[in-house]
């Protein structure tokens, strides 16, 4: 209710006084771009404002979340953020490591002319589409996490992806992340 109030600013406001250190857009990032006649609204202002009322630095992560020219969307980062490590006085010592993914199916699911110059990282084959998104997905995240195996490596996936009830036989899921090694 209170997102569609002011388009999601207020909410915005409130992820930022929580304090967050990583974040991951989801489906509903995008839901004002029409409104606002900003294709780069979340990054403009509902990012922007997470961090202006953050206490701390705040890191917002999709690994397969892109401009459809290639280019990297402002103010997310693609690769996975060291949150926790005490690799500087102990070499072996704990690090938590945080990669994240969007739901590839963004486009599918929200209007899609509110996503036209974002790219999901969808392979957009027409057949088997979900089962080779599905592995172009799961792939990225895995060779961005292939460098945390030390033994006390903690490597989280925030993924919004859904579970195997509410996304289409073939698609990526919270569970597939699970499967990569270290996560």
């Amino acid at each position: 209710m209170y997102a569609q109030f002011d388009h999601g600013r207020f909410v915005a406001q409130l992820v930022g006084m929580m304090g967050y250190t990583v974040l991951v857009p989801g489906n509903h990032a995008f839901d004002y771009n029409l409104d606002e006649k900003d294709p780069f609204y979340y990054s403009n202002t509902l990012l922007k404002t997470v961090r202006a009322y953050s206490p701390i630095s705040v890191h917002a992560i999709a690994a397969n979340l892109q401009l459809r020219t290639g280019e990297s969307v402002s103010g997310i980062e693609k690769g996975p953020v060291v949150i926790y490590g005490d690799s500087d006085t102990h070499p072996d010592g704990l690090r938590i490591i945080v990669a994240g993914v969007i739901t590839p199916y963004v486009k599918k699911n929200t209007i899609p002319e509110a996503v036209a110059v974002y790219d999901f990282g969808r392979i957009e084959t027409g057949e088997n589409e979900e089962a080779h998104t599905r592995k172009h997905v799961i792939d990225m995240v895995t060779q961005q996490v292939a460098p945390y195996t030390r033994p006390n490596d903690v490597v989280i996936v925030l993924a919004h992806v859904g579970d195997v009830s509410d996304v289409p036989k073939g698609s990526v899921t919270g569970r597939d992340f699970a499967t990569i090694p270290n996560v």
